[in-house]
């Protein structure tokens, strides 16, 4: 008997964790649904100050992709030129627009978040250079190649000041 409830306290431990990791996101469209624990989990919330908050939460999806810019300019008219190379990091921020998701049989009660696809973008950092074009940050020469790095980032969930990346 000891065995059956020690496995049966594992299968609902494991039930509850599984119910706090209910993130599902398309970074492609911006939909989704963010589970109630995983933002509890993000701010440290209790059940109340879920309940209480969860108007003022909001979500966005951050990126930062990283280029590496290839200069090239003549110092004297006809010999061969410098090279150098420039990285340059574009940061994208873009809004989440979200709702509560209830469920009717727990009144009063929110299960979480539904993702319904993204709003207005804000850019920081540089532009993305282009082959031709000037170079970053008024270096001279002309942009003769451009290289993406790659791109980090995620969905962020917001709440009076503060963020955590889900």
């Amino acid at each position: 008997m000891k065995t059956i409830s020690i496995l049966g306290g594992l299968a609902a431990l494991a039930m509850s964790s599984a119910a706090l990791a209910a993130v599902t996101f398309d970074a492609e469209t911006g939909t989704g649904f963010v589970g109630k624990g995983d933002v509890q989990l993000a701010f440290g919330w209790n059940n109340k100050a879920a309940q209480d908050n969860a108007k003022a939460v909001s979500f966005t999806f951050e990126t930062e992709t990283t280029y590496v810019a290839t200069c090239e300019w003549d110092t004297v008219a006809g010999k061969s030129g410098n090279v150098i190379h420039h990285e340059v990091n574009l940061n994208r921020k873009t809004s989440v627009n979200s709702d509560i998701a209830s469920d009717p049989r727990k009144t009063g009660q929110y299960t979480g978040y539904n993702l319904w696809g993204f709003g207005s973008t804000t850019t920081d950092g540089q532009s993305v250079p282009t082959v031709g074009g000037a170079c970053p940050g008024n270096n001279p020469g002309t942009v003769t190649e451009v290289q993406e790095l790659g791109t980090t980032g995620g969905l962020f969930v917001h709440f009076n000041g503060m963020s955590a990346q889900l």
